[in-house]
């Protein structure tokens, strides 16, 4: 048994991996990736099988951000040439969701710029997800800044089924980060891999910096993650669903929601 199947024979019996494994994860030699790719999927296929969870991202509101994160191309300090718009109505938010469905999404998620929401884009969004679920078998998240708790209690009411947080490792054009490229398509795989074997049986999403940092090895990485955004991000292009679903099954893995079909109730 070659040292990283050992380690993923650890991941696998919920054993913690140690400082030092970690980092020869993150140290293993380019020659030997495809060994380490390979313990990876031990990992992967145990819990999560060959499925491929899709998610769809939906920008409600866009730039003009008071706050300064350096990575972002929708705060106050970004120069970037992006679309700047207010909370979009209901309808387009609803809209949306649709698309997510035709795109064999089996999550939409809806985002806003800005630190925190006021009470009244809480209450319009809470709106467009009460339409969502009554027309769609859709799972929906937010990631909407800082909630107080009332605001999040109201968001649940709704229906969403997730809140979450995004911090990116891309840089984009017009950012104080914009030339802070350290990362290669080999340094990904690793990082991916090291997350398995630390979160057997959590889902891992490959998100804003697949088609950048991961460029022609994106199919590999599926060996490890279980799921990935389509369609595009908030302010950058992105992979468009069906290239998306060719890549998929060219590796002999399947989409785990296919919101094309009837779903039974």
């Amino acid at each position: 048994m070659s040292d990283y199947q050992a380690l993923a024979e650890k991941a696998l019996r919920d054993e913690p991996l140690t400082r030092a494994e970690c980092l020869h994860v993150l140290g293993t030699p380019d020659e030997r990736l495809l060994e380490l790719l390979d313990a990876g999927f031990t990992v992967r296929e145990r819990y999560f099988g060959r499925k491929v969870r899709l998610q769809l991202l939906q920008n409600a509101k866009s730039g003009a951000c008071q706050e300064d994160c350096h990575y972002c191309s929708q705060s106050a300090v970004s120069t970037a040439d992006i679309d700047r718009y207010g909370l979009l109505p209901m309808e387009q938010m609803v809209d949306g969701a649709r698309r997510a469905a035709a795109a064999r999404a089996q999550r939409y998620c809806i985002v806003i710029s800005g630190r925190s929401p006021l009470d009244r884009e809480i209450a319009e969004i809470s709106d467009a997800v009460r339409a969502i679920k009554r027309e769609l078998p859709i799972q929906v998240c937010c990631s909407l800044g800082l909630l107080n708790q009332d605001q999040a209690r109201e968001l649940r009411a709704a229906g969403v089924d997730r809140i979450n947080h995004n911090l990116n490792t891309s840089p984009v054009p017009g950012t104080p980060l914009e030339h802070c490229d350290h990362l290669t398509p080999q340094r990904c795989l690793k990082v991916l891999c090291l997350f398995r074997f630390l979160h057997p049986r959590t889902e891992i999403r490959m998100a804003g910096g697949r088609e950048f940092n991961l460029r022609t090895l994106q199919p590999l990485a599926l060996y490890v993650a279980d799921s990935l955004f389509v369609g595009g991000y908030l302010t950058t292009p992105g992979q468009p669903a069906p290239e998306a679903w060719k890549m998929i099954t060219d590796l002999g893995f399947e989409i785990e929601v296919d919101y094309r079909q009837p779903v039974a109730k």
